[in-house]
């Protein structure tokens, strides 16, 4: 069976954010931060590659209406 890649990066990812707070508390508010501009750079790429996407469909939607 595969493995979600993904979920295998969350769960790594929350195991050691937790090694990390256990080591630095007063650190939370800085990892937090941190976390969250990672979460608004992934949701920015996710909105390029669907911008993207919808570029290529309707370039390949004209090219096919040109050929016709």
């Amino acid at each position: 069976m595969a493995t979600n890649k993904t979920l295998e990066a969350a769960n790594f990812w929350q195991i050691e954010r937790a090694k990390f707070e256990e080591k630095h508390p007063d650190q939370r508010v800085m990892l937090n931060r941190i976390e969250e501009q990672l979460h608004n750079n992934i949701m920015a790429a996710v909105i390029i590659l669907n911008d993207f996407s919808y570029a290529i469909r309707e370039v390949e939607r004209k090219a096919k209406t040109d050929k016709e």
